[in-house]
């Protein structure tokens, strides 16, 4: 009996050790598995990724915008301080807390030793995340008056921040633009305009090699954007501007054949597209109609035949990525929010506002939504340009955790997200 009951005691105190242990931090996933509509559900069927099946790892929008970027389990911000030093975060979905992305936990995280430090970015910071590995792109600066220009480059780490090294430093020759990136398991492809000749190319980045290389020269005259991929290839539009007005084509870059082909050739103050599974989105405010087109064929069809009921859709404007099977238009007067459903063209006020500013979709787990509900100001006692102390602020974002079913009725049942032990200065 003391021998049993001794063994007892034993296991009891390793399993509350092994309890209070795994209870003490934040678990930071080896896996990542989301970001938006695409990179979720191929990240969550990652075997059936093979190489020349690319996905976008940022928004649509571009890499400038790609303040954050999801997993399933949780997500990776960055947030500067007072000095301006950046900082990598991990948004924790089960504890809803927000730490730093540090293997030393208690210390002030301003050192290069901290796996979340970055310091200073010159241009300023985003940063997106695969299936493998966490990338911060700094997006460099234009000389100015006794100040050097400082070249973009990026950053890979391993999803925890450890193994952090510099993939890619932009020369002379290529500078970066704000383009959305994509990757095939093996190399990340993106828009570079190169230095000597001012045209924008199709680009490459092996991310193991570090090999960087041009697929496409595109045209004079133009811009372009890069709004998402096909199963074997990228999807751009193309902006030419004339006196009259602009005109745009959305094309469809092979990365199998180096080949560049035209969907659709459409005015610029027509429509707008977002792209997900081979088929392009669109909202015409001349019309007032929801299209969608097939990227395989360009055969083209009425979602909508009329979105809003008032006879005047110029005020409304497409907005955002794919999300939950919606894509989204915005009342530039008013700041109202609309979801029109992928499948069928049905549509969604979403009144979920706080002071006008919209709960906004930033990244999504199979369940959840995380959502920028809004700004707060924080203050703290800094010192003046003559190094007087005063009083001083700093605008941070209030992230949050909503149900897809709950945004979607637009019920604002929001589980904040704590921001915990952020030394603002």
């Amino acid at each position: 009996m003391k021998k049993t009951s001794l063994w007892c005691i034993v296991f009891v105190l390793l399993l509350s050790i092994i309890i209070i242990y795994t209870s003490c931090g934040v678990e930071v996933p080896t896996k990542s598995v989301a970001h938006s509509e695409q990179v979720l559900e191929n990240n969550l069927k990652e075997e059936s990724i093979s190489a020349l099946s690319p996905y976008l790892v940022t928004t649509c929008t571009g890499i400038f915008n790609n303040q954050v970027t999801g997993t399933d389990k949780g997500s990776y911000i960055l947030l500067q301080n007072s000095k301006g030093e950046y900082n990598i975060f991990y948004v924790d979905y089960l504890t809803q807390q927000i730490v730093y992305l540090s293997s030393e936990p208690q210390s002030l995280h301003n050192e290069e030793s901290d796996t979340s430090y970055l310091g200073e970015c010159p241009g300023g910071a985003s940063l997106f995340c695969t299936s493998e590995n966490l990338y911060v792109v700094v997006l460099g600066s234009a000389p100015s008056s006794n100040v050097p220009s400082e070249p973009a480059k990026i950053i890979k780490m391993d999803l925890n921040g450890a193994n952090r090294s510099t993939l890619y430093t932009f020369s002379d020759e290529y500078f970066l633009e704000n383009t959305a990136f994509a990757f095939d398991g093996e190399s990340l492809y993106f828009l570079a305009v190169n230095v000597d000749t001012g045209l924008t190319e199709i680009v490459c980045l092996a991310t193991n090699t570090s090999v960087f290389s041009s697929l496409l020269e595109l045209e004079h005259n133009s811009s372009y954007r890069l709004l998402g991929t096909t199963s074997d290839g990228l999807v751009l539009q193309q902006t030419t501007f004339s006196d009259e007005n602009a005109r745009c084509k959305l094309q469809v870059f092979s990365l199998q054949t180096n080949s560049i082909r035209t969907v659709n050739d459409f005015k610029y103050s027509d429509r707008s597209y977002v792209i997900s599974h081979e088929k392009a989105y669109s909202f015409s405010p001349s019309d007032g109609k929801a299209r969608v087109l097939s990227l395989k064929n360009g055969e083209e069809d009425i979602l909508n035949d009329k979105v809003f009921s008032g006879e005047d859709s110029t005020g409304y404007m497409l907005v955002g990525d794919i999300y939950d099977n919606h894509f989204f238009v915005l009342d530039k007067n008013t700041n109202d929010l609309y979801a029109i459903k992928c499948t069928d063209g049905t549509v969604t006020p979403i009144t979920l506002q706080e002071e006008g500013f919209n709960a906004s979709i930033m990244a999504q787990s199979e369940s959840d939504f995380l959502i920028l509900k809004k700004y707060e100001e924080k203050s703290y006692i800094g010192n003046d340009p003559n190094g007087n102390l005063e009083k001083q602020s700093l605008m941070l974002p209030v992230y949050a955790l909503i149900n897809k079913k709950s945004y979607w009725s637009s019920t604002p049942d929001f589980r904040i997200i704590q921001l915990k032990n952020f030394n603002i200065q």
